[in-house]
């Protein structure tokens, strides 16, 4: 555990250090953080997932909708777990977590003197719940805020459903998932206090089993649907299908936790008034690259 510690400690301060390198400029580049994929945690009562993400021009992509083109970006996120219950009835798991998220651009883009390129941090806390054993409920308080005022402090609720089909269809299972959110203040949509409904699966494959680089790839869907204030005009927002790899660096002893490399090529086909936010284009090819760690 010492010596986990002592790598955090320089991982973060290369985040640090690489965030101003980077983004030298007018303003104080901080350090980031990012959206990164959930990975199966470990048992330990606190434990945590670290991920630094370089992501391209247009990346900033939430349900669909393009919040910026001031990238390249650097984000990093920190998620902490907390295991409060574990049981074998109706009720199998119950957890808090909290999941931030930071994001710095490589231009300017608020009006805070200083910090004009930190753009947003996110806190969202949530509390899961597992019931008969495969069904996943989530649900979340969404705060973002935005250090160089580029855009007012946003408070959203979501809930998530998620089922665990391996037991029934093995390697082909394909994780369905549901979300439901409803802007409270401001908004991150077209117009504001919109609701979006979102289906979600995620079929993968085991590519390589074993060994110092055990790789999984996962073939993510998604569809978003919304009223007219979320999408701004019919029901249809978005559809996206992804191709994300993700590589574990299984050389690296667990003493110093378990890392992983994983990249993510996501095609995006919006509505119009969604295009009209995401630069004029319905269709959008995105890439992103990070490394994390799960301790």
């Amino acid at each position: 555990m010492h010596k986990l510690k002592i790598l955090l400690a320089a991982f973060l301060t290369c985040i640090f250090t690489l965030s101003h390198a980077a983004f030298a400029g007018d303003g104080v580049a901080m350090p980031t953080p990012t959206p990164a994929p959930i990975v199966e945690p470990p048992s330990n009562f606190i434990h945590g997932f670290l991920q630094e993400t370089i992501a391209t021009k247009d990346y900033h992509y939430s349900h669909g909708i393009n919040d910026g083109n001031f990238g390249p970006y650097m984000q990093t996120d920190l998620i902490l777990f907390t295991n409060l219950y574990k049981g074998d009835g109706f009720i199998n798991a119950l957890n808090f977590n909290v999941f931030t998220w930071y994001n710095i651009t490589s231009k300017n883009e608020g009006t805070t003197p200083n910090l004009k390129r930190w753009d947003e941090y996110d806190v969202n806390p949530n509390i899961d719940v597992v019931v008969l054993k495969n069904i996943d409920l989530s649900f979340y308080s969404l705060n973002f805020f935005s250090p160089n005022n580029a855009f007012a402090t946003i408070n959203n609720f979501e809930f998530q459903v998620t089922y665990n089909d391996t037991s029934l269809l093995g390697p082909f299972a394909l994780h369905p998932s549901f979300v439901y959110q409803k802007e409270l203040t401001n908004n991150s949509a077209i117009k504001s206090r919109g609701n979006l409904f979102e289906f979600n699966v995620t079929p993968g494959i085991q590519l390589i089993k074993g060994g110092n680089f055990p790789t999984n790839v996962d073939f993510p869907l998604s569809l978003g649907l919304g009223d007219d204030r979320f999408y701004g005009g019919p029901t249809f927002g978005y559809f996206a299908v992804s191709v994300v790899p993700t590589v574990k660096l299984a050389f690296i002893p667990k003493t110093y936790g378990d890392w992983q490399w994983t990249a993510a090529l996501t095609f995006f086909q919006t509505n119009n008034p969604v295009a009209a936010r995401n630069n004029g284009k319905n269709q959008q090819l995105v890439f992103t690259s990070g490394i994390g760690l799960n301790f």
